[in-house]
């Protein structure tokens, strides 16, 4: 009986040792549909004291080995050599690791595409309307800047007492914009001794200006020089252009081709086509099979430039600017000044005397402009238009301080622009220097020829035509024809300490030797130094450089 029941522990542990066999047999062999993939399973906790018996899953398929004693040794399983059905729990080692084609993928979200810094497309260009000029000499006019043609308005310095002065003014009217540029094409020549010109605007009517830029090249390269607006900046601006350096003594000249201001605004961009969702997707498996095909990558079509927006219709209004207004800091007492203020008509609507349009005088507290009203000089102004209104300042009998405002009014409604001036009314002081004369030692007989006379102007109060200054012929000792009177050109001003040239012919008598004596007049009569020019009447000393000699003065 002993002997038996040695002999089933023998079989039972046979039994046992087999069936684990079997469950390693399991674990290592491959499953399902792809080489290398376990199919996931869920295991119970296996009882302590138990005997592990495999359960399989009805979809694994797996051959059980089974022990048969042989017919001598049939074996009575005693009740400890039953078996436990249970599910095996694997170890953390045996866990199943899934392959990329198990889990799918998320593809990324797409990242925002940040807004492009905005593109600028050149619009309209706003060239001067209006000049004056202070200091200096001038040629050309104001048309040659306007368009860039080789034809030059040309700027040359003048001495004035220590060093040389040049400053002349431009406004210019642009309307608002995202972005608007200075341009000026232009170059030095003459004496330059390292000098250069500065250019500066001004938003008040010239009371304060900020310098833009420099132009101090000599090569005529029709290459601008450009200086970007403040943001905000529109309207009518005032341009101004000095020397760099007015204690330099050096004269030198400056050509200007072109002077403008270019308007941007914001280029229209793209509509781009709507970017194609991208669904997750699986990431690739090594192998590819053979009816898998990739998708066809979208391509966006070009979206063409959306067409201008219309601008909405605009009601008919009234606007106006003040393009130039070159009035006088200081005017002498009792003085009767001649002034001019230009407007532009910015708005949309014509002025016409008819409708009512004219130019109000506000807050006059010296009464120096007599009318309340000044009326439009011309029929009609049109929008884009400019108009000069020109009147009288009456200075007061005693020095003061006086102040008046402009506006453009419409049946007695105001609109556009206001201009506001301040008038210092002080003791007049006329007075005057002779500088110099471009005319020769000799003269050929009954020969004319043109003489450039610069006086200096030593007072308190500027000179202008208008008001009656002008270079008058005192004497001429002998038979010698000299224009006279000789008044100060267009709109030029001749303020404190600056020099003026007047231009005058001079035609030679037969023979002899002549003086001429000159002198300035203001509203007060003459005033200052006289100047003298003298010269000989002869026929030119024969020799190789006779002709270049006399050919400078004809």
């Amino acid at each position: 009986m002993a002997k038996r029941h040695k002999r089933d522990g023998r079989v039972g542990r046979a039994y046992a040792a087999l069936t684990l066999l079997t469950v390693a047999l399991y674990l290592a062999l491959p499953f399902g549909p792809a080489a290398g993939a376990r199919p996931s399973r869920q295991f119970a906790g296996l009882d302590a004291g138990t005997t592990p018996t495999l359960t399989p899953s009805p979809t694994d398929a797996i051959t059980t080995a089974t022990l048969t004693p042989s017919p001598t040794e049939s074996p009575t399983p005693s009740p400890t050599d039953a078996t436990t059905t249970a599910t095996l729990t694997p170890s953390p080692t045996e866990s199943p690791t899934p392959s990329p084609t198990d889990s799918p993928t998320a593809f990324p979200s797409e990242t925002p595409t940040p807004s492009p810094t905005p593109l600028f497309c050149p619009d309209v260009r706003y060239t001067p309307s209006g000049e004056a000029h202070f200091a200096g000499s001038v040629g050309g006019s104001l048309v040659d800047v306007q368009t860039s043609n080789n034809k030059y308005e040309v700027f040359t310095e003048l001495n004035s007492g220590p060093g040389a002065h040049l400053e002349h003014l431009w406004t210019i009217y642009f309307p608002p914009a995202p972005l608007a540029v200075f341009n000026v094409e232009a170059y030095l020549w003459g004496t330059i001794d390292n000098d250069a010109f500065n250019f500066d605007y001004s938003t008040d009517g010239g009371q304060t200006f900020t310098n833009m830029l420099t132009v101090s090249k000599t090569l005529d390269d029709n290459i601008n020089q450009s200086f970007a607006l403040p943001s905000g900046v529109s309207g009518t601006i005032v341009i101004r252009l000095t020397d760099s350096d007015p204690t330099d003594s050096t004269l030198s000249s400056i050509s200007i081709d072109h002077l403008y201001i270019q308007t941007y605004f914001e280029c229209p961009t793209p509509t781009p086509s709507p970017t194609p969702s991208v669904s997750p997707t699986q990431s690739v498996s090594p192998t590819i099979s053979p009816t898998e095909t990739e998708s066809p990558i979208p391509t966006e079509s070009a979206t063409p430039y959306p067409s201008g927006t219309p601008l909405p219709t605009r009601t008919p209004y009234n606007d106006a600017a003040i393009v130039l207004n070159p009035l006088p800091y200081d005017i002498g007492t009792d003085r009767v000044v001649p002034v001019k203020i230009t407007f532009l008509n910015n708005g949309s609507l014509p002025w016409t005397s008819v409708d009512g349009y004219s130019l109000a005088i506000i807050g006059d507290n010296c009464a120096l402009v007599r009318a309340a009203t000044v009326f439009l000089p011309v029929p009609a102004v049109d929008p884009g238009e400019n108009v000069d209104f020109q009147f009288d300042l009456h200075a007061p009998s005693a020095p003061t301080l006086c102040s008046f405002t402009v506006q453009m009014k419409q049946l007695g409604v105001r609109f556009g622009a206001a201009g506001s001036f301040n008038i210092n009314v002080i003791t007049p002081d006329d007075n005057a220097e002779f500088v110099s004369s471009t005319l020769p030692p000799t003269l050929r007989p009954l020969r004319t020829i043109g003489v450039g006379i610069t006086m200096r102007n030593t007072g308190n109060l500027q000179w202008t035509g208008p008001e009656g200054y002008l270079l008058q012929v005192e004497d001429a000792v002998c038979d010698a024809d000299i224009s006279s009177p000789h008044e100060i050109l267009g709109e030029a001003i001749v303020v404190p300490n600056s020099n003026y040239q007047f231009l005058a012919q001079i035609a030679a008598p037969e023979s002899g030797s002549c003086t001429i004596r000159v002198m300035m007049k203001g509203p007060s009569g003459t005033f200052g130094s006289e100047g003298t020019l003298s010269f000989d009447v002869a026929e030119p000393t024969p020799g190789p450089n006779a002709s270049q000699f006399w050919a400078l003065y004809e």
